[in-house]
């Protein structure tokens, strides 16, 4: 009895322990794909996952739940942004709180690589407000009793997370990548404590609008809340800060009461030593930082205070004061000296448009090269209100003895600046540019600089501009680069207005250089940018509403991959979201090149519409160079000589600015006064059929052809080439997968076939005379040719064009003697209705001389209707020889096209049979014709006999 109990525990505890292992395996499709539906139904978002795996063994008490790839996109107007991405999503669970059913005890919640984008429009909308809330729930009494169900949490986990946050609403933008934290506490409680320990982010930046405050900054953090979950209200103390350097400490409290967002903050520097701050200059930063000898004192310290909601803000303050600030490298002679800020950025709350931003003092020397700025800003959101100044010197050459170059790299040059603006955004708008004050001049002159990402150097020997209200202009530059030189002159309008306001930025400029080499430039982008492996692909830009310029250019000689190229002269116009070329003109491939067009980003992706005029391109060279031309004119690959073509061109390109082939549509025309095909697939099987080599080689002379092409065809208007003694006639489709469908009728005289070419030829007129059509070929051969298959791999047919002719020629002599035969049976029945009419006509008269007069109307009626009565047997008879007359031709040309084989001769035939459907139609119709002028003149005559009769006349 004792060993059956053991047994069967034994059993029940083994069993237990398989389902343990195997029902999450058994069941996981069933699991994933109900999750799925559950979620997708309570949320206004796509969801999905990857792998999914439950695990009772593992963490046993404990359940373990880890999702793979988790993926949510939003919808409506955050279509296809994505909310989250995560890599892995792990949990831990108290099995016991899974069985007990009233709560969930969750230890520990891990997301492993998550990317989260969080963002809001500026109506407000949060693309993480996803939840779809059931309108007709009851609502909750308040005085009713809380739900027994509880949820614990004990453990938040997040490794190398990825997080943006884009507030359109606030204008205000932050990054935070490869962030590390673990979060712990008790969530269970009402009243709670939170903390974190070393929680970092390798890179954080934020920025206010179009202010960058701060750049890629390494953060730490330890903090430690007290939560008040039943308020949400969250109070701060225990914390340490470290931006970079810059230790920085915070207390206050974070709540969210019914409506909006409470905040309380102070915070402030815990040194006063200029280094610190210094760390928050990414360049200072990146630059051998602790070594670095410094002095200086540093004042920074903030508040944030009140309500954050729809309608208010809370108010905010930061005051920065840096004093006798110096910093020098220690392997350097020069150093930078005399840093003097002070600003300050204060709103006393509710309203955006009270902040104001000052900064009075900013002023440092670099080397002997002393820099003076001042800024201040007021009501930024009705109307900006800048004073602003920037004055300085600074020679370039001077930067290598306070600030330490990579190896390879030098710089000298001198940039001199003296500017100056004051005044409010609206006199800009309204055109009042006297009541803004802004002015002065930045200068560059002989610059130089060369790195090891540069290698060949810019050079700028001067740049001159000038600022004025209204108008920056570009007075002078001239630079170089490697071998190419760059100058240019322009303006640019309403600057001021487009970067406080977003409105339209006008300008126009004019470029000249006597050589352009890209591929320089190209060679000079740094290899870690592309990868080795990779091919650098372009990507789609987008061109912004806000601009309009003009470019004219002027380039005598410019080198682009394989291409040179010269005289470059046109007109580029940029504006509403289109780049627009005029009468761009330049020679290249031999010869030049007119192109007018444009490149439309106005929807999501960009589409081109160009129109080329190419005149005396050589085709090799143009074959080799563009894609598009391999596609649309595979011939090109054994075609040499040169060209003209007109061509219109239309099509959408990808994220990489290929042309989308499905889209390509257009039209053209090809001249060339002198071109050889040589070696092409088709040419070659044909001369091997043929046993003739004039097809190997080809000279054409004088070719024009016209084109269209779309829906992935090319198709080709019918065109006569010239090649030696022969010709043809060439028409036909080509396909952008290479697919071909030509037809070509050619004559090749009689002198050029050899002993095996006219083989070929007695083997087509054998072929003939077995179906019964006898052809002596004359002095020219004429051939009928149909080329299909691909361009690589054609199959090539032929037929003697004149064997369709000859039976033609046989049918047509058979309907006329048809004709012939019918016109005389037509003939001689007329003749002997008529004798016969004649005669009764005769009789009857005779016997009405001998009747009383009573009866001569009753018998001169008599006889014009048995007239009438001859006269239509006279048209049935002539009828039924017309119709026999046209049924045998069309007889004939049934047949002649039913014994046709192939495309070529079935199209010969059937116009050798319209032609004598037609030449039949004629006769009978003549026949009809002359029946019916013999009818008519029986009734004639006996119309005047009757006449007679009654006139007693006859």
């Amino acid at each position: 009895m004792l060993r059956k109990i053991i047994k069967t525990t034994v059993i029940v505890i083994a069993s237990l322990l398989l389902l343990l292992i195997v029902l999450p395996v058994a069941f996981k499709g069933q699991i994933v794909e109900r999750v799925k539906y559950e979620i997708n139904q309570n949320v206004n978002a796509d969801v999905d996952f990857g792998t999914f795996r439950i695990s009772l063994i593992r963490n046993f008490p404990n359940v373990s739940l880890r999702v793979n790839e988790v993926k949510v996109v939003g919808v409506d107007e955050f279509d296809g942004v994505p909310l989250a991405d995560i890599g892995s999503f792990f949990v831990s669970i108290d099995l016991m709180s899974l069985i007990r059913g009233n709560g969930y005890e969750i230890n520990t919640i891990r997301l492993d690589d998550p990317k989260l984008n969080f963002k809001i429009l500026t109506d407000g909308t949060a693309n993480w407000d996803i939840a779809i809330v059931e309108e007709d729930a009851p609502e909750r009494p308040e005085d009713a009793e809380p739900a027994a169900f509880q949820l614990t949490l004990q453990r938040i986990q997040i490794r190398n997370g990825h997080i943006l946050y884009h507030d359109d609403y606030a204008t205000t933008y932050i990054t935070a990548d490869n962030l590390n934290a673990t979060m712990r506490g008790d969530l269970t409680q009402d009243l709670t404590t939170i903390s974190t320990r070393n929680a970092t982010i390798g890179a954080f930046s934020l920025r206010y609008d179009k202010m960058p405050i701060l750049s890629r900054v390494a953060v730490n953090l330890t903090a430690t809340l007290d939560a008040d979950l039943n308020n949400f209200m969250f109070t701060f103390r225990d914390n340490r800060l470290r931006l970079n350097e810059l230790p920085v400490r915070f207390d206050g409290l974070f709540g969210m009461p019914e409506e909006g967002m409470l905040m309380d903050f102070t915070f402030g520097a815990e040194q006063s030593e200029f280094r610190h701050f210094l760390s928050l200059v990414p360049a200072v930063y990146a630059k051998d930082f602790e070594s670095l000898q410094t002095s200086g004192t540093l004042q920074l310290d903030g508040f944030v205070n009140g309500m954050f909601t729809e309608d208010e803000i809370p108010g905010f303050g930061l005051n920065l004061a840096v004093e006798n600030g110096r910093f020098q490298y220690p392997d350097l002679p020069g150093a930078v000296t005399g840093v003097q800020i002070g600003g300050s950025i204060v709103n006393p709350g509710v309203d955006a448009d009270l902040t104001v931003v000052d900064v009075p003092v900013f002023k440092m020397n670099f080397a002997g090269n002393p820099v003076d700025a001042r800024f201040n800003l007021k009501t930024p959101v009705s109307d900006p209100q800048v004073d602003a100044a920037l004055t300085g010197r600074i020679d370039l050459s001077q930067v290598e003895n306070f600030y330490p170059l990579d190896p390879g790299e030098s710089l000298s040059g001198i940039i001199t600046s003296n500017l100056e603006a004051r005044g409010r955004l609206s006199s800009i708008e309204a055109g009042r540019y006297r009541e803004f004050h802004a002015g002065g001049r930045l200068q560059v002159q002989e610059l130089d600089y060369v790195s090891e990402a540069l290698p060949l150097g810019v050079k700028i020997k001067t740049a001159d501009f000038r600022f004025r209200p209204e108008r920056m202009s570009l007075d002078a530059f001239e630079s170089s680069f490697g071998e190419s030189d760059l100058n240019a002159t322009g303006s640019i309008d309403n600057l001021l207005g487009y970067l406080f306001d977003g409105q339209l930025l006008r300008g126009s400029f004019e470029t000249r250089s006597a050589f352009l080499n890209l591929n320089q430039l190209m060679e000079q982008i740094p290899e870690d940018e592309t990868p080795s492996d990779e091919p650098m692909q372009l990507s789609v830009i987008k061109i912004p509403e806000n601009i309009d310029f003009s470019l004219r250019s002027r380039v005598q000689n410019l080198v682009f991959g394989e291409m040179e190229i010269s005289g470059v002269n046109g007109r580029l116009r940029i504006g509403e979201q289109q780049a627009v070329m005029d009468n761009l003109r330049m020679n290249l491939l031999g010869g030049n090149l007119v192109l007018n067009g444009s490149y439309d980003t106005r929807e999501e992706l960009p589409e081109v519409n160009f129109g080329l005029n190419i005149n005396g391109f050589n085709i090799q060279e143009t074959f080799n160079t563009f894609n598009t031309v391999q596609v649309l004119a595979p011939i090109g690959r054994y075609a040499t000589g040169s060209f003209s073509s007109t061509l219109q061109l239309n099509s959408v390109l990808d994220e990489n600015l290929e042309p989308l082939l499905e889209t390509l549509s257009g039209q053209g025309s090809f001249r060339s006064s002198s071109v050889v095909v040589e070696n092409s697939p088709a040419m070659v099987k044909l001369a091997d059929q043929l046993r003739l080599d004039l097809f190997r080689e080809i000279p054409v002379r004088d070719l024009s052809l016209s084109f269209r092409f779309a829906d992935g065809k090319v198709d080709v208007d019918p065109f006569d080439i010239r090649f030696g003694q022969s010709r043809a006639e060439i028409a036909g489709s080509s396909y952008f997968d290479q697919r071909i469908d030509y037809v070509m009728q050619v004559q090749i005289p009689r002198e050029q076939f050899g002993t095996q070419a006219n083989q070929v030829l007695n083997n087509l007129v054998g072929r003939a005379a077995d179906r019964g059509v006898n052809i002596t070929p004359g002095e020219t051969v004429n051939l009928d040719v149909k080329i299909e298959g691909t361009f690589t791999d054609p199959e090539v047919s032929f037929h003697l064009a004149g064997m369709m002719d000859d039976v033609g020629e046989q049918l047509k002599g058979e309907v006329d003697r048809l004709i012939r035969d019918a016109e005389d049976r037509v003939r001689e029945e007329v003749d002997r209705v008529r004798d016969e009419v004649e005669e009764r006509v005769e009789e009857t008269i005779d016997d009405a001389r001998e009747r009383a007069q009573e009866e001569l109307d009753r018998r001169a009626d008599q006889v014009i209707q048995q007239a009438e009565q001859r006269a239509e047997q006279i048209r049935r008879e002539g009828k039924r020889a017309a119709d026999a007359i046209r049924q045998e031709a069309r007889d004939q040309a049934k047949k002649l096209e039913d014994e046709a084989s192939g495309p070529i001769a079935k199209a010969a035939a059937r116009r050798t049979g319209e032609a004598l459907i037609r030449e039949a139609d004629r006769r009978a119709d003549q026949v009809e014709a002359e029946a019916e002028a013999n009818a008519q003149r029986i009734i004639d005559e006996a119309k005047a006999q009757a006449d007679r009769i009654r006139a007693g006349e006859e």
